[in-house]
């Protein structure tokens, strides 16, 4: 797996067995994360959630109530509305403004280190991985033993069973010091403001897509190759080599790796699959819908077979599409219609083996008599039609091309206008 780092273009693109795998974007304003100081300016009953100031200048923050532990704000104290405004309160940022909206955030903070993360106001400690091992299970209450904080809770990576101790030590007390450090800001602040540091986007992308199948890291920046050797040396030590590139001139980057026509496939509504099959994915604002097509797709055996095969090849293709594109909400996948009750049956199967790898847990709602599949994919930050692609200022979006009617008093849409790319 190679990592091409861009810092001063804003981008990165973990690629493996040369295909792209993801496309992360650093977002200035409100990433997924940063914690704020704010305060409580409106409490709606009717939907049960409450608007946020979290800031002097930006969109106020959401916050669902029945989500929420907050005194401030439980259902039982709606009906002192007014008291409750300008109320000072401590939030995270769950999920990135879009559109009109604000962001989306939470009571419940985490401080995420690349082993542990902290929990503050929460004193159970927990591990990510369910079913383990008798004397794994053991180990890892042993660090919680060890590593316990009064009011903090602990919730330990499975891959810290084979890390050194010190390493883990050294990852709490970096995030145990940036606690502190929130503390007294929040202490001192008398306004609604960011009370966390910006995560570096370098050590983000590290903290999300390093592991031990990385092979190289392409950087623009002779400074941060440096800064990024001297993480990886701090972090548990790789048992393969690791090159680490880069070069100052980022057009040759491009050039190299393609960037630019990746960018615009991430992109396209068409892919292609191997068999001469594609699939189509067009996105809404409500839901996102993808149709499979057989397309050139040749095959001696029957019919049946090969619509099942096409099926499968699309399957595994969407799966991936899902995580590249990072598409969340309704998903509706319009898959070539099947006879055999059986042939559906794996075909499902299949394709939840390939969404049981992707971190936002997809979960399969129905598969309708007439092939339709329905699945939810939780929303977490942008997706890629957010970053690379605005609205035409002639056509709003809608991609179409007024006829030329004589009732109809309107100029044509320059098509050229729509999916621009713009990296920042």
């Amino acid at each position: 797996m190679d990592i091409i780092l861009l810092k001063e273009s804003g981008v990165a693109v973990i690629k493996k067995y040369s295909k792209v795998k993801k496309v992360a974007i650093d977002e200035n304003n409100y990433q997924i994360g940063d914690i704020h100081v704010g305060k409580i300016k409106a409490t709606l009953r009717s939907i049960k959630a409450s608007f946020i100031q979290i800031d002097s200048i930006g969109k106020s923050g959401f916050i669902q109530i029945e989500n929420s532990k907050s005194n401030q704000i439980k259902k039982k104290n709606l009906t002192h509305q007014k008291r409750q405004e300008n109320s000072k309160i401590l939030v995270q940022i769950t999920k990135e403004p879009t559109g009109n909206k604000g962001p989306n955030v939470s009571k419940r903070i985490e401080l995420k280190g690349r082993y542990v993360s902290l929990f503050p106001g929460n004193r159970r400690s927990t591990y990510k991985k369910k079913v383990l091992e008798k004397h794994i299970e053991f180990y890892f209450k042993l660090l919680k033993i060890l590593f316990s904080f009064n009011h903090l809770s602990l919730e330990i990576e499975e891959k810290t069973f084979k890390t050194h101790i010190k390493h883990i030590a050294g990852d709490l007390k970096r995030i145990y010091k940036q606690w502190i450090l929130i503390q007294k800001k929040v202490n001192e602040s008398n306004t609604s403001e960011l009370v966390s540091e910006k995560v570096d986007f370098s050590y983000k992308i590290l903290l999300n897509f390093y592991n031990s199948n990385v092979e190289k890291i392409v950087l623009d920046s002779e400074n941060q190759a440096i800064k990024i050797s001297n993480i990886l040396m701090q972090w548990q030590k790789k048992k393969k080599p690791l090159d680490i590139e880069y070069c100052l001139n980022k057009e040759k980057i491009y050039k190299k790796y393609n960037l630019e026509k990746v960018f615009q496939q991430v992109i396209q509504s068409k892919i292609k699959l191997k068999s001469g099959a594609f699939i189509i994915i067009e996105k809404t604002e409500a839901l996102t819908v993808i149709d499979v097509n057989s397309g050139t797709f040749k095959n001696k055996t029957k019919l049946e077979r090969s619509t099942f095969w096409i099926n499968c090849e699309a399957a595994k293709e969407i799966s991936n599409q899902l995580v590249l594109r990072n598409i969340g909400g309704v998903v509706v996948v319009d898959f070539i219609d099947l006879n055999s009750q059986k042939d559906q049956f794996h075909l499902l199967r299949y394709f939840d083996k390939f969404l049981h790898k992707d971190k936002k847990d997809p979960k399969i709602i129905q598969f309708s008599e007439i092939g339709l599949v329905e699945l939810t994919r939780a929303r977490k930050g942008k997706n890629v039609y957010d970053v690379f692609t605005i609205n035409c200022y002639k056509c709003d979006g809608n991609g179409y091309l007024l006829k030329n009617l004589n009732f109809i008093n309107a100029k044509e849409c320059d098509l050229t206008t729509l999916n621009t790319l713009s990296i920042q």
